[in-house]
């Protein structure tokens, strides 16, 4: 998962989160854009459901969710 969002133009408003399928890419990204990675927290249950904890404040800004899984063998 690589989750951006944007809100106006300013830098500052740009949030990329990255999930574990592709953290190299989301870092090429915000490094290219001059922005730093998200602060998230992902878990894993025993069942393989993942779970996803933003760990900063994202309210009033606008997102992006592109789901960059796998494929599936």
């Amino acid at each position: 998962m690589i989750a951006v969002g944007v809100n106006g133009v300013g830098g500052n408003d740009l949030r990329i989160f990255s999930g574990r399928a592709h953290p190299e890419l989301a870092k090429e990204i915000a490094d290219y854009l001059g922005v730093q990675l998200g602060k998230i927290h992902l878990n894993t249950f025993p069942d393989t459901e993942t779970h996803v904890q933003i760990e900063e404040s994202v309210r009033g800004k606008g997102y992006l969710h592109h789901p960059t899984n796998l494929p599936r063998q």
